[in-house]
């Protein structure tokens, strides 16, 4: 039997072990508007459908069928891929993208205000979740509050910022349901909501 062939060890005096990196790589940041867009673009129509049942619009009967837990008996709405392909069908498949335009708008506008107060609070009061004589555990758990305080801060004005758009959108959506035209377009929208209700309509 052959003896096993040794290779040489490296300078040193002992091997190098290479180690490979498991973390992803980072998105840039010129690559996230565009992102976002097609991720709302995507699931949009699902947005619409669900607004559309949260309002109450139900255009198709309930069905009568057992749980699926209980298998009791009861009477149940479609699902939202069925709720979706009853309006492509009666409507065309451009009604599942009703409001899309305040929609990618607000997203737009929400990712910039929060990137800009992220930066801003963490200028003006750093992270110092590691200075001290504490445990790992202690500044691990530091930093975890520290970053979930700066993402609620900038999550909350980018929200309170953007919410004239999300009312614009929601109104149009809800046109399809009452077919007024009035809310068909994204200005039309915008035009009609601060002449008839001022401009505390855009925060109901």
């Amino acid at each position: 039997m052959a003896a096993p062939v040794l290779r040489p060890m490296e300078q040193g005096g002992s091997a190098k072990i290479k180690k490979s990196s498991s973390t992803a790589p980072e998105v840039p940041n010129s690559a996230r508007p565009v992102l976002g867009i097609v991720g709302v673009t995507a699931f949009y129509p699902m947005t619409v459908v669900r607004t559309l049942a949260q309002v109450g619009y139900e255009p198709q009967p309930a069905t009568i069928g057992p749980s699926l837990w209980t298998r009791t008996p009861g009477r149940y709405y479609p699902n939202l891929l069925s709720y979706a392909n009853f309006l492509r069908k009666r409507e065309g498949f451009t009604v599942l993208f009703t409001g899309l335009t305040p929609r990618i708008v607000s997203s737009l506008t929400s990712t910039a205000i929060e990137d800009a107060i992220s930066a801003k609070i963490r200028a003006a009061i750093p992270d110092r979740s590691g200075d001290g004589d504490k445990s790992v555990r202690a500044k691990g758990l530091a930093s975890t509050m520290y970053d979930m305080t700066v993402a609620c801060a900038a999550k909350t004005v980018g929200v309170a910022v953007t919410q004239p758009l999300q009312v614009v959108m929601v109104r149009m959506i809800c046109s399809i349901a009452s077919e007024d035209q009035v809310y068909s377009g994204f200005f039309s929208t915008i035009k009609e909501i601060y002449q008839t209700e001022g401009f505390s309509g855009f925060f109901r």
